[in-house]
């Protein structure tokens, strides 16, 4: 959903880099949250 808006956005939008960007941290939050949670995960015993 995230990246088909921001594609969107960036075709049809005349501003359309600004918007994908705003719309890529929407999707790029949970992402580092769950990498952030791997590399925990195999640091712990």
């Amino acid at each position: 959903g995230v990246v088909a808006g921001a594609f969107v956005a960036l075709v049809f939008n005349d501003s359309g880099i600004v918007a994908a960007a705003t719309a890529t941290i929407f999707a790029a939050s949970p992402l580092l949250y769950l990498a952030l949670e791997e590399v925990q995960a195999g640091i712990e015993p």
